[in-house]
């Protein structure tokens, strides 16, 4: 097959890392967790960049190369198990604890479509190898009996004398050394420097420092993002493409596309960054240009970014600020980009710009990390709900959640406890979340139910908006009036409508009931769905027998829990300025 040159591919090579997120989240250690995500970074991109090179000049052509995956065209069977071998053995040597796997497949043909099945083939062997390959907890065997890792559930391998404290080092294992290993982590905090374009936290104490001396609150986040039917459009990227397209038109569509996405995150988490942050940013290029007053570093670490793939570790108080503004970011972007050069590429991709879900998991600093990127991450599932409204139209949404227990953290458990069930079969949801992020005006094309079903959760649009609702509950009294400011509801009140709420809808009405006369200004339009109830129409629900029953929720869970967590912090320059 003729691709992009004279030299005939006839081969392709998928280099792909397994368990990315388990991996990264073991420990809870920021400079580990962001060593392990440079580590995967190092695989898709160095590794099989300088595995390639080995090979005789226009033996290969690198047509994707991400963060722990690559995919690459050869000549010859020897030369595609070379490359395998080469970044397989590396990452066993040089990344221990990461897992990389690859496998190759012959194209049989001159066409896109047979180059498509050849990539699709190369995915179901990675597969396949995968499922006869031991788990990587079989590499590092304890026998003979060794110490535990301080750090990890590996077996330890050395004391580490740069980590010790007092005297006393801790036993670390080859996958801690690898991880903490300062080359990799300066690297990684020169790449994820070009996006944040500041200092970030070096550890976890950081953070704590931050919130003692009130720069940050006590809660951190693990906010994790991907973007919404890109995965279909990779599997099926053949028919994205023109019908008579040649193999070189895929390739130059793949290499262009998948650039694309890349930068696209990369753009957006910047961009959103700076409009959650700018503040603290700020101050450090003050600091920077007089050499005065105290060091600051932005409360945010960039751990996964790459193609549509985002997860940071971020300060709690502006997780769900800067979620929006990175989905925001995205879809301009995306959007910009399909409406130009890049969409002549892709002309049936079928989306004008690529939706975002995020999911945002709040928690103390000594959560366990792996059980918070768990949440995060079914909390990014939860958002996705909104793909079942928007079937053909894309539409980003967000889901979020505080973790007050340390003995919770699955998110089933703890949707359930907010749903009550009336005699008659109406259930009453305390959350409406996930909260829609995409422009109302984008979904105008959409069908009439789900317009309602967005408008019921927009994040930023409307009066019924979260951010409104969160608005209105932060709202200062008027110091100059006398006898009291009508338009302020005391955090008493709240607190007891919030309390009602969980005994039933007949209970918390009769409450709002009882306080609504008495601050008849206070912005009760962002709470309730009319002055009488503190529910609206959601929609209905199917029993086993497909009976259709009443569904209804409430915002008011919602809008205090980001009141109450972050303050005027969690409200964007445009609801702040509306109080």
């Amino acid at each position: 097959m003729h691709v992009g040159s004279s030299d005939t591919f006839d081969h392709v090579v998928l280099i792909e890392t397994a368990s990315n997120q388990h991996t990264i989240f073991q420990t809870n250690r920021l400079r580990e967790n962001i060593g392990a995500s440079e580590l995967i970074y190092r695989v898709g991109t160095v590794f099989v960049d300088e595995a390639v090179k080995k090979l005789e000049p226009g033996s290969a052509d690198i047509v994707v190369r991400a963060s722990g995956k690559a995919i690459v065209l050869v000549r010859g069977r020897t030369n595609a198990e070379a490359i395998i071998r080469d970044v397989t053995l590396r990452t066993l040597l040089e990344c221990p604890g990461v897992v990389a796997r690859g496998a190759h497949a012959e194209i049989k043909g001159p066409s896109a479509k047979d180059l498509d099945n050849a990539i699709r083939e190369a995915h179901r062997l990675v597969n396949e190898v995968a499922s006869r390959l031991p788990p990587p907890q079989a590499r590092f065997q304890r026998l003979p009996f060794v110490e535990n890792c301080a750090s990890s559930s590996y077996p330890a391998a050395a004391l580490n004398w740069k980590a010790s404290r007092d005297g006393n080092a801790p036993a670390h294992s080859e996958v801690i050394f690898a991880r903490r290993d300062g080359k990799v982590r300066a690297e990684a905090h020169e790449r994820i420097g070009k996006i944040t374009k500041a200092p970030l936290a070096q550890s976890l104490d950081a953070f704590e420092e931050a919130s003692e001396d009130g720069t940050i609150g006590d809660w951190i986040a693990i906010v994790h993002a991907d973007g919404n039917g890109l995965g279909q459009v990779f599997l099926n990227f053949v028919d994205r493409i023109e019908k008579d397209a040649s193999a070189d038109d895929y390739v130059k569509a793949l290499k262009g596309f998948s650039s694309a996405v890349d930068d696209w995150s990369r753009a957006a988490a910047g961009k959103a960054i700076e409009e959650t942050w700018g503040d603290i940013k700020k101050k450090i290029e003050d600091r920077e240009k007089t050499g005065k007053g105290r060091k600051y570093f932005l409360p945010v670490a960039p751990v996964v970014l790459g193609g549509d793939d985002l997860t940071v570790i971020c300060e709690g108080e502006r997780a769900v600020r800067f979620a929006a503004a990175y989905i925001r970011a995205f879809e301009d972007v995306s959007r910009e980009a399909l409406a130009g050069d890049l969409g002549k590429l892709v002309p049936n991709i079928g989306m004008d710009f690529v939706a975002v879900a995020a999911g945002i998991a709040i928690v103390k600093p000594h959560f366990p990390f792996h059980r918070a990127y768990e949440l995060a991450e079914e909390l990014t599932g939860s958002a996705k709900a909104a793909k079942k409204h928007f079937k053909e139209i894309p539409c980003s949404a967000l889901d979020f959640q505080v973790v007050f227990d340390s003995s919770g953290g699955k998110l089933e458990p703890i949707r359930d406890r907010l749903i009550l069930e009336d005699a008659d079969k109406t259930k009453t949801s305390l959350t409406m979340r996930p909260y829609v992020v995409t422009p109302q005006e984008r979904l105008e094309a959409a069908t009439d139910e789900a317009k309602e079903w967005a408008e019921r959760r927009h994040y930023s649009e409307g009066e019924r908006s979260l951010l409104c609702a969160v608005a209105a509950l932060l709202k200062k009294p008027d110091p100059d009036k006398e006898r009291g400011d009508d338009a302020f509801l005391p955090r008493s009140q709240a607190h007891a409508l919030r309390e009602a709420i969980y005994l039933g809808r007949k209970v918390a009405d009769g409450r709002l009931a009882q306080i609504h006369h008495r601050y008849p200004n206070f912005a009760w339009e962002s709470l309730t769905g009319n002055s009488r109830s503190l529910f609206v129409d959601d929609g209905t629900w199917k029993d086993e027998e497909g009976n259709e029953h009443r569904l209804v929720g409430t915002y008011l869970l919602d809008a205090m829990d980001l009141a109450d967590l972050a303050g005027q912090a969690a409200l964007e320059p445009l609801a702040a300025s509306d109080q």
